[in-house]
């Protein structure tokens, strides 16, 4: 298709473009060449099609159902003990993704790069992005809502036509308190004011438990389309009951992501293999997720899950002198790439 038009006094034209199109999914993630030029000045681009919606608790890409392999993604390159600046930085962090079969990778906790985006939509898989309002926020701080508001538009800005992103999140792991719902719950207004087009979520950790019931009762979850939960359960916390006995309920008739999961091991530690956690082998972060695998089947309303995380990234925070030195340890990749 090949268009020419005139610009008005404010350089601005409307195009209209009648073609059959192929759709963007991630088996077959087709892009297409987009060229503009105007008096010798040109810029390119690759952009895929593409509809992303919920009803019920199905989330439904192109119309039809789509359950999220996905992966948790640090913008960081751990052998290389650096960020990951540069377009082959982003390759890195995308194949490895892919290879592990994933359709889908939630960039945390932060608006990650540009190459990371755009690559995700070359490779099919379907993009999770967030911006830094997490834990600690103080949230009675009048500065703070702004500032988040300004993140929401600045990145919806820069991505809003990469159609391999389906999801903007609002916030990660945050205290329940009259100004944290408050000002989360105008951050999911202003997303779909922004961009009416996609989906917003956010991670919640706050989920109430009852015996074997895990309950989804906070209220900002009524204004997200999607419910992400960060559960650490034979990590942090310790299993309520067996595996296959826990009952999940929900008071939102929506679709569900595991957002966060998983647990900590050094690469080929096999001491003490499934019985301490405190013995951060291989195979007892290995049983977390077979447990945790046993839980799945028994979640009606879940459309996804998304380990925790990559690669082993560095936190100071994470000074256990003989396993993490600095590192937290939960990637599925070592500090090696392993």
């Amino acid at each position: 298709v090949k268009e020419q038009v005139t610009t008005d006094a404010k350089g601005y034209a409307v195009i209209s473009l009648k073609k059959k199109i192929q759709l963007w999914t991630p088996d077959e993630p087709k892009l297409y060449n987009v060229d503009l030029s105007v008096d010798g000045d040109s810029v390119n681009d690759r952009i895929g099609f593409r509809s992303i919606k919920v009803i019920g608790t199905k989330i439904l890409l192109n119309g039809k159902p789509i359950f999220l392999r996905g992966v948790n993604i640090h913008e960081e390159i751990p052998q290389k003990r650096a960020r990951a600046s540069s377009d082959s930085d982003a390759h890195w962090l995308i194949d490895r993704a892919k290879e592990l079969g994933c359709n889908f990778v939630r960039l945390v906790h932060y608006p990650h790069s540009e190459y990371e985006v755009k690559y995700a939509a070359e490779k099919g898989l379907l993009v999770w992005e967030e911006i830094p309002v997490y834990q600690g926020i103080e949230f009675t701080d009048p500065a703070v809502k702004g500032k988040a508001k300004l993140m929401l538009k600045e990145l919806i800005k820069r991505d809003k036509n990469r159609c391999s992103v389906i999801f903007w999140s609002i916030a990660n792991e945050t205290r329940p308190s009259r100004e944290r719902d408050e000002t989360l719950v105008e951050l999911a207004k202003e997303v779909k004011t922004l961009d009416p087009t996609r989906l917003v979520t956010a991670a919640f950790d706050d989920v109430a438990r009852k015996g074997n019931e895990m309950q989804l009762k906070d209220t900002v979850m009524k204004y997200v389309d999607v419910i992400g939960v960060n559960e650490y359960m034979g990590w942090y916390v310790d299993w309520p009951t067996q595996p296959e006995q826990m009952k999940w309920v929900s008071d939102f008739n929506k679709p569900m992501i595991i957002s966060d999961f998983g647990g900590e091991s050094v690469y080929n530690n096999k001491t003490d293999t499934a019985v301490k956690a405190s013995a951060w082998s291989e195979e007892y972060v290995a049983n977390i997720y077979r447990n945790q695998i046993k839980i799945f089947g028994s979640i009606p309303f879940l459309q996804g899950v998304c380990p925790w995380v990559l690669a082993d990234f560095r936190s100071p925070y994470r000074m256990q002198s003989t396993y993490q030195k600095g590192w937290n340890r939960k990637g599925l990749l070592s500090d090696h790439g392993e």
